[in-house]
């Protein structure tokens, strides 16, 4: 079964041929398949004809080429070279070997002649070269990937290194603006935190004036309440006192007065009644008497006429009857003088009793607006101590504060000194990083740029080589054309001769 080696500047694979008609070029729809603009779509075809294998070319625009000479029908021999585009075909067909002679019959000798021994020795050069010319151009082929791919390595490190260098670029200049940004913010922090410290300072003291004001204020109208009103106190007390006191002595004389009154009023009626007692036993007497006269007038009226004196008894009556009115009318005037001093006695004990009642109202009254003026005086100085007390807290608040706010002050002084000092070393290390990084960076990008260099030396010397090769590669192409050339005419003479020999057996 026949075979074709299909290589495009390197061997590609083996592609077994069916039997019957077999196509060739870039369609997929073909039996052999040679993807390449160089290759037609429907570019040539092999075939058996009559167990010969023979090569038809379908008009391809580059043409077929068989053992280097372009071809329109051809018959195929067992290593015949293909060339479709830039593939090359190798045709493997041991079952058609190229023939060595034209033949020798059983009466003919069986030694070749010179000519067919040279055209043999011939071809088995063109194959052999062909064989070379196809590993050369494959070595060329290979050594032109590679420097294809060494350039195209170079290329990916020279964008490398470039994007490497606008990188390092791009950092640096970052750099440059993230160093500027960071002094920028530490200077607006720096200044932020002083203002934040001089509006606290601000506050602080205007809240310290407050204070001094406030416990100022507090102390003022302490003052103003305890001092006016212990004065004022006092001296109402004892105005009051003294008032309450000539009253009182006032209602003691008045009392005085009116017990001695009282007093004389009870020695007058003592008299009077004594004076009573004895008009009365004065009355009683003269009524005794009375009664003695009347009983006499009736002894004397019940005597004999002529022995009673009438004048001297009607004189005596008389004088008894005035002397009884005379002593009804002292015991009237006695009796009414009598009442008379109780009425004053009574009237006396009543204005007694409503001095005492009077006394006692106003010392109890003294009492209770002495009482209630003691109760405002210990207000007040309750008031003074609650005062004082609320003085002393202001005063102690105030200190407090003045404490806190001092270390308040000293805690932002060393919170914004460690704050900058940080931002500082922050900065300071990050800066120091990055130029670590850049001068990393700058070293690889030599250490790149050196293996570049060397690489491009490397490229040079593989551009001289391929060039070399290039040049060996026409020459032997043109060599191969040569004994194409030479072995096509070689045929056709050993054909001429097979043909001239052909009458003679």
């Amino acid at each position: 079964m026949a075979k074709i080696q299909v290589s495009k500047l390197r061997r590609v694979g083996n592609v077994t041929l069916p039997d019957g008609l077999i196509s060739v070029g870039r369609s997929s729809e073909n039996d052999v398949v040679l993807p390449s603009n160089s290759v037609s779509r429907k570019h040539c075809t092999i075939e058996e004809t009559d167990g010969v294998p023979v090569l038809c070319d379908l008009g391809s625009s580059g043409g077929t080429r068989v053992n280097g000479l372009r071809v329109d029908r051809v018959r195929l021999y067992d290593g015949d070279l293909i060339g479709v585009g830039s593939f090359e075909l190798v045709f493997t067909a041991p079952g058609h070997p190229r023939p060595a002679s034209t033949g020798a019959t059983a009466t003919a000798a069986t030694a070749a002649s010179p000519e067919d021994d040279r055209g043999d020795a011939d071809h088995d050069a063109i194959v052999r070269e062909r064989a070379a010319v196809i590993a050369e151009r494959a070595s060329v082929e290979a050594a032109r990937k590679a420097l294809d791919a060494e350039r195209e390595v170079n290329q990916r490190d020279r964008e490398a290194i470039e994007a490497e260098r606008l990188t390092i670029a791009d950092e640096r200049r970052s750099l440059e603006e993230a160093r500027a940004e960071a002094d920028r913010l530490a200077a607006d922090e720096l200044e932020r935190l002083r203002a934040e410290l001089a509006a606290s300072e601000s506050a602080t003291e205007a809240l310290r004036h407050e204070h001094e004001a406030t416990v100022a204020a507090l102390r003022a109208e302490l003052d103003e309440r305890t001092q006016p009103a212990e004065s004022s106190t006092d001296e109402q007390a004892e105005a009051a006192a003294a008032e309450l006191r000539a009253e009182l002595a006032s209602l003691t004389t008045e009392r005085d007065d009116a017990r001695d009154a009282l007093a004389a009023i009870a020695d007058e009626r003592d008299a009077a009644r004594t004076e009573r007692d004895a008009a009365i036993a004065e009355r009683e007497k003269l009524r005794a008497e009375l009664e003695t006269a009347c009983a006499e007038r009736d002894e004397l009226l019940e005597a004999p006429a002529e022995s009673v004196d009438i004048d001297a008894l009607r004189e005596e009556s008389r004088s008894a009857a005035e002397a009884r009115d005379a002593l009804a009318e002292r015991l009237d005037a006695t009796v009414a003088q009598l009442d008379t001093i109780t009425t004053e006695r009574d009237a006396l004990t009543a204005t007694l009793d409503a001095a005492e009642t009077a006394s006692s109202d106003a010392r109890a009254a003294f009492e209770q607006e002495r009482n209630a003026l003691r109760e405002e005086r210990d207000a007040a100085q309750a008031q003074r101590d609650a005062l004082q007390k609320e003085l002393d807290a202001a005063a102690q608040e105030l200190e407090t504060a003045r404490a806190a706010l001092d270390e308040l002050t000293a805690e932002r002084d060393a919170t914004v000194d460690a704050a900058v000092r940080e931002r500082e070393e922050a900065g300071r290390d990050a800066i120091a990083t990055l130029e670590q990084q850049a001068d990393s960076l700058q070293q690889q990008v030599d250490r790149l740029m050196t293996e570049m260099s060397k690489r491009d030396s490397r490229i040079a010397e593989l551009e001289t080589e391929t060039r070399s090769l290039e040049n060996l590669r026409t020459q032997l192409v043109h060599r191969l054309a040569t004994i194409g050339s030479t072995a096509s005419t070689a045929r056709d003479e050993l054909i001429g001769l097979d043909n001239a020999v052909v009458p003679l057996r």
